[in-house]
């Protein structure tokens, strides 16, 4: 896959995001390896999993950790998966290949008030179990919204002018209560010289079908920090403007057309948000989880015949509040930020003996030329330039890949919640 040779970077992930990705629900996010550094290195047994209250299939991820971070992940395909509820009840998860286990949408729903545990055998006889986990009522999302707002960089040297996406909440009844959020955002983004026509000879250039044309496309992101919050379970516990994703427009595609994201508010139990909490602080002091940690973050799966045995993960039962909303281009255009630019170079080509260094002391034909630049240069044929629009050809527009087909960076088929203005 060619990557678009622009201004949009992944983001550099830290050493605690490599890890948080591990543990938070997996089915679009990135998986990395957790890498000690150790003499004699053992790997570790890593479990990924999340239930809530949704009506939804489910999925547990089993797999080892592995020393070296380019090293694949060697997922667990021969174990038994299940989860217990207090009431007696049992869901089963089925292998579905790559130490992914799955169960139907109507196998588990989680319930507020009431507790539930993992289960896990290998094929070796070693039995792990999480810790009972309670599910707690989540209060409802108010409201999603934006604003420019500015922000230091990465380094803590720029002031960065951009665009945050705010969420407020309700306030959670009873006493303190804890949540965390994530989000899944979306954008719709343009190519700038896309390919609308298809050379076949000098004589037969056809026009693509709009509907073919990849122009638009679609990709997608995932969360690059942690956000969790203990709050008061009164009135004055309501949340109010809690930052959820800052953009900066000119260093990503993002808001160049259309984009979505919606945000996910979990509810946490007072351990699962100290395990969160922890793993936080230890990225605030700026330790290296793969070196030496100035102390020890441990989650809630254990051996059951050795429970001193290191497990990676956090088996997570939440309570969950959804809201989605769509920022248009036009919408942030007063807010005169600087727009995204695409590192593009196109190219007006005609044969002749200057073109090609040739020099052959005659033009080539326009087929030949359009054969050789085909063959011999990484570029697309984009469009004809004719004399008096459809006269003569007097150009052949070549561009670079990844500025004429949306599909080498994105997505090409529009996502289902998906909704145009």
């Amino acid at each position: 896959m060619l990557i678009h040779p622009n201004k949009e970077q992944c983001a550099k992930r830290n050493s605690l995001f490599i890890l948080l990705v591990l543990l938070l629900p997996f089915v679009s996010r990135c998986i990395s390896p957790y890498t000690p550094e150790l003499g004699t290195y053992k790997p570790l047994l890593v479990v990924e999993g999340l239930i809530t209250d949704e009506n939804r299939p489910y999925a547990i991820r089993l797999s080892y950790s592995m020393q070296k971070n380019d090293s694949t992940i060697p997922g667990i395909s021969d174990a038994t998966v299940y989860i217990t509820d207090d009431q007696g009840n049992t869901a089963h998860f089925s292998n579905s290949g790559r130490g992914i286990y799955r169960t139907d949408s109507l196998e588990i729903t989680g319930s507020a008030g009431h507790a539930y545990q993992l289960h896990i055998e290998l094929s070796d006889g070693r039995i792990y179990n999480s810790n009972a986990c309670t599910l707690f009522p989540v209060p409802d999302i108010d409201s999603v919204y934006f604003a420019k707002d500015q922000q230091l960089s990465n380094d803590q040297t720029q002031l960065k002018d951009g665009v945050s996406v705010f969420l407020d909440s309700r306030p959670g009844s009873g006493g303190q209560y804890f949540l965390r959020w994530d989000y899944e955002d979306t954008w719709k983004f343009k190519v700038p010289d896309p390919v609308k026509y298809v050379y076949i000879n000098s004589n037969q250039i056809l026009k693509i079908p709009t509907e073919e044309v990849k122009e638009y496309c679609w990709k997608s992101g995932s969360p690059s920090e942690l956000l969790i919050r203990a709050m008061s379970g009164n009135a004055s516990g309501r949340i109010v403007k809690q930052p959820i994703k800052f953009i900066v427009p000119d260093e990503s595609d993002r808001l160049s057309v259309r984009y979505s994201i919606i945000v996910n508010q979990y509810s946490l139990s007072e351990e699962e948000y100290n395990y969160w909490n922890d793993l936080k602080k230890l990225n605030d002091v700026g330790s290296d989880i793969f070196g030496s940690q100035p102390f020890e973050v441990l989650g809630n799966i254990k051996n059951v015949s050795d429970p001193s045995e290191k497990v990676l993960g956090y088996f997570q039962v939440s309570a969950v509040s959804k809201k989605r909303i769509y920022i248009d281009y036009g919408d942030i255009y007063s807010y005169n930020l600087p727009g995204f630019h695409y590192d593009c170079t196109s190219f007006l080509m005609r044969p002749g003996p200057g073109d090609l260094n040739m020099n052959t002391g005659f033009p080539y034909t326009w087929d030949q030329y359009y054969s050789y630049i085909s063959k011999n240069y990484p570029y697309n044929f984009v469009r004809p330039v004719y004399f008096n629009l459809q006269d003569s050809i007097i150009y052949l527009v070549f561009t670079m890949p990844a500025c004429s087909d949306c599909e080498l960076s994105g997505s090409f088929t529009k996502p289902s919640f998906w909704t145009d203005k």
